[in-house]
């Protein structure tokens, strides 16, 4: 998304009385991208400047126009207030933390679409995309755990302390597995795995399917 930045100083009428009226500011991420924002005139007065610059979790390129940066970046801006109240100069830092919310869900086999059921005996393809976790410039792994669960026809005594209203109460695990996904590249935050449903042994369809999830080779 792109990162926004303001500046509010008094002094920076003056630069209403010059053909340009910008203001530059350094923009820097602390995995080393480097990069010079311009800011434009914000209000009537013309005493705050604003301006934006494209971020992308991506190898940093200087002076490209896009800020680069790696997940758990730090974003620093710097400005220069060339006359403060006591008549000095003194360069004013602002700091961002760079954050991401985290989605998952079963894809189809080029992880590109989410879809809405796997099959059993089939491959299920997992992506997780969490920028935060890719922490270096080469790929990252993540474990993540994987279950099944079954609807249970409850007995009068299962009922007790059951709220019916809510559907997950309804629903017991059979099974569950560790899985480790794989970061497609550095940098990218999107991380990919495989499992597989498979029918337990001495069970007939109709019979109460059981399902565990073995992990594809």
């Amino acid at each position: 998304q792109r990162l926004w930045v303001k500046v509010g100083d008094k002094d920076l009428v003056v630069l209403t009385r010059q053909e340009k009226q910008e203001l530059p500011v350094e923009v820097v991420a602390a995995s080393g991208d480097k990069e010079t924002l311009v800011l434009l005139p914000h209000n009537e007065a013309q005493t705050e400047y604003i301006g934006s610059i494209e971020t992308a979790a991506a190898a940093s390129i200087l002076g490209d126009g896009t800020l680069q940066f790696l997940g758990p970046d730090r974003i620093e801006v710097s400005y220069v207030d060339d006359t403060t109240a006591e008549g000095a100069s003194n360069k004013l830092l602002a700091s961002v933390q760079m954050v991401s919310t985290a989605n998952i869900g079963f894809t189809d086999g080029a992880y590109r679409d989410y879809v809405h059921g796997v099959r059993g005996d089939q491959l299920g393809f997992i992506r997780l995309k969490d920028i935060d976790r890719s922490r270096t410039s080469e790929p990252e792994s993540i474990t993540v755990r994987v279950y099944t669960q079954y609807k249970i026809e409850p007995t009068e005594e299962d009922l007790i302390g059951i709220n019916l209203e809510n559907e997950e109460d309804l629903f017991r695990e059979r099974d569950s597995i560790s899985v480790t996904l794989t970061e497609a590249d550095g940098y990218s935050g999107i991380f990919q795995g495989q499992v597989r449903p498979v029918l337990l042994p001495d069970r007939e369809p109709g019979d109460g399917i059981t399902l565990e999830v073995e992990e594809a080779a």
